[in-house]
């Protein structure tokens, strides 16, 4: 277990309880919780990159094509409990990324619960990332919480070689929500009530310590590199700092960038821009570095 981090800003803690009103509607409401965050997401600026929809490995994706583009890939899962998020809610991280990282960027729309449960994300992402390894050599996989649980699902289902990088943003990584640090995080807009609801609702009698659901509980060995940011103030700082120590025990190579005063994915919140811009910035030099 991890220390209780000091108190924020009056601005984060603001922020914060905003995004747990938010919050406490997904495992209530799944499709309003859904419209509500794309109508919010929309009214954000957005730099231009060139979009177009297609179907990878049967899958619909969002693809993405910045100016100056390397030939490389960048396979981005989004996060929202599993029961949320989509292309709105992750437009400007996503677009910010793949300019910043010069990747041309596959966004899978996989399915969602409670309608879709475990493993229909899982195998969604796992298609994805076979058609996209069969076309290309150099692979950057990356995913925010609920995305980064099915990202690195999906990696350590096939563990291609092709895939070089791994960058998670605050990752749920243990679905058993047994973590000291779930039931105490006061300034984190993540409320254990609300993440046992929506890890029960997803799982739909899967066991939550199945290695496919918790990455916590898999086998790390061989992973490359990885690049992990989370909040200092997030429920998940706990598991997160186990899996780090487990990753490396088995000799992964593992960045952990901790911002200490924010909360759990903390580049997805707009009023966090100075923070997402710097994170931008220490990923970039990262990419060059491994």
């Amino acid at each position: 277990m991890t220390d209780r981090p000091s108190s924020p800003s009056l601005r984060i803690q603001g922020t914060v309880e905003l995004l747990r009103q938010q919050s406490r509607l997904l495992p209530k409401d799944p499709q309003r919780a859904r419209a509500l965050l794309d109508a919010a997401s929309r009214s954000m600026p957005w730099p231009e990159v060139k979009e177009s929809d297609a179907v990878v490995g049967g899958v619909p994706c969002r693809l993405l094509l910045p100016d100056g583009a390397s030939r490389g890939l960048l396979v981005y899962v989004h996060g929202g409990g599993f029961h949320g998020g989509s292309f709105a809610t992750h437009a400007y991280l996503l677009r910010s990324l793949a300019t910043t990282l010069g990747r041309r960027t596959v966004f899978p729309l996989y399915r969602l619960a409670p309608e879709h449960p475990f493993p229909a994300g899982l195998d969604d992402v796992t298609t994805v990332l076979d058609a996209v390894v069969s076309e290309t050599d150099d692979v950057v996989l990356a995913g925010d919480s609920a995305g980064g649980t099915l990202a690195l699902g999906a990696l350590l289902a096939k563990r291609p070689a092709q895939v070089h990088r791994l960058v998670l943003l605050s990752p749920w990584l243990d679905l058993t929500c047994r973590s000291p640090t779930v039931d105490d995080a006061p300034h984190d807009y993540l409320e254990a009530e609300v993440m046992r609801r929506l890890a029960t609702a997803y799982l739909a009698g899967t066991t939550p310590d199945d290695p496919r659901a918790s990455p916590l509980f898999a086998n790390l060995a061989g992973l490359p590199p990885i690049f992990l940011a989370s909040g200092g103030q997030e429920a998940f700082r706990g598991e997160i700092a186990d899996f780090v120590s487990k990753a490396r025990a088995a000799g992964v190579h593992v960045t952990h960038d901790e911002a200490a005063d924010l909360p759990h994915a903390y580049p997805l919140v707009p009023v966090f821009g100075p923070e997402r811009r710097r994170l931008l910035h220490r990923l970039e030099d990262w990419m060059r570095s491994t």
